[in-house]
């Protein structure tokens, strides 16, 4: 899972992830350990806090026809993900703009 991870990305303590998910920061800690399993409820939280899918958050990667991403665009999807959602939308605006004069 890509619970420490996301969490480091996002500058948050275990103490703040267990808050909002209404458990204990032991209990949290065991599920980044890996030795003690979320439930699916806890997932879905996870998932929409970090405005992820919830195969993303359980490191589940496959490749599909359409599915493959460049490196540029796993890092424009990663930086897009840390936006909240205004900036989500300036940024679709911004990108909206270059393709605009783009030639």
């Amino acid at each position: 899972m890509r619970l420490k991870e996301l969490r480091k990305e996002n500058k948050k303590t275990q103490a703040e992830i267990a808050l909002i998910l209404n458990v204990t920061q032991q209990t949290y800690a065991r599920y980044e350990l890996e030795t003690s399993e979320p439930t699916i409820d806890t997932l879905c939280k996870l998932a929409d806090y970090y405005r992820v899918s919830l195969d993303y958050l359980i490191g589940r990667e496959f490749v599909s026809d359409a599915g493959y991403l460049s490196e540029n665009d796993k890092t424009v999807l990663a930086m897009f993900r840390q936006l909240n959602k205004d900036n989500q939308t300036k940024a679709i605006g911004n990108i909206a703009e270059i393709l605009l004069t783009q030639k």
